[in-house]
């Protein structure tokens, strides 16, 4: 995994500038980093590739409770969800084998006034996780698309995937070229920013065509992993 570093230090020879004096200073080529991480993580998302998702565990959630929004919360343990794909839940205490899935994500969640000691479903409304009401302390646990940890210095590591980093070094100096006026720059490299996009999207789904085609040919369900496995 490379950190934010390595990325910099490319970034400064594309400018012409390796020992950071002048436009490739650390710092100043940091302060473009996160605008252009978010911008490739969209761009992958918005061609479909799934290379972004996790599972976090919730222990003991209280009753009652409406929604997930607590844990949402800045600096929470969700805080950085773009989206749910499945939510389960399990008595605190029993085995993770024991986790079962919800129904999900629906556009309301049933009536449930009293609660019943399970969880039933999960929806997701104006970006917020509500799940149904439930009559006793669960573990949840709740696998998502995650946003990956922000960029804030030299040693943040580069959580994308690996071959994606020229794409964002191309992303980041062009960002700065043109912050500094270097017009001529930022046209130079615009060809080659889209074509190590666009190899990097035709490896990703050469990728996924592969693991479909592996997963397609199993037949069993799996419960409580993380994912399940299409019937045939």
């Amino acid at each position: 995994m490379a950190l934010l570093s390595d990325i910099i230090s490319r970034v400064q020879f594309m400018l012409d500038d390796p020992e950071g004096t002048g436009d490739g200073d650390p710092d100043y080529i940091t302060g473009f980093a996160q605008n252009q991480y978010d911008r490739l993580y969209n761009k992958l998302r918005a061609n479909g590739h799934n290379f972004d998702q996790v599972t976090i565990e919730l222990p003991a959630v209280a009753a009652g409770i409406p929604d997930l929004g607590v844990y949402q919360a800045p600096g929470a343990v969700l805080a950085l969800m773009v989206q749910p794909r499945m939510v389960e839940w399990k008595l605190p205490g029993q085995d993770a084998s024991n986790y079962l899935e919800a129904s999900g994500p629906l556009d309301k969640l049933p009536d449930i006034v009293a609660g019943i000691p399970q969880l039933s479903a999960w929806a997701w409304i104006r970006r917020k996780l509500q799940v149904s009401r439930f009559s006793t302390a669960l573990d949840l646990r709740v696998t998502g698309d995650f946003l990956f940890d922000p960029l804030t210095d030299g040693n943040s590591p580069i959580e994308i995937e690996i071959t994606a980093n020229p794409v964002l070094s191309y992303l980041m100096v062009r960002a700065v070229a043109k912050a500094r006026g270097r017009r001529q720059l930022v046209v130079d490299y615009e060809e080659e920013e889209k074509e190590t996009f666009d190899d990097l999207n035709i490896a990703l789904t050469k990728a996924n065509l592969s693991k479909n085609r592996r997963v397609g040919r199993m037949s069993r369900r799996e419960t409580g992993s993380g994912f399940t496995l299409p019937r045939p």
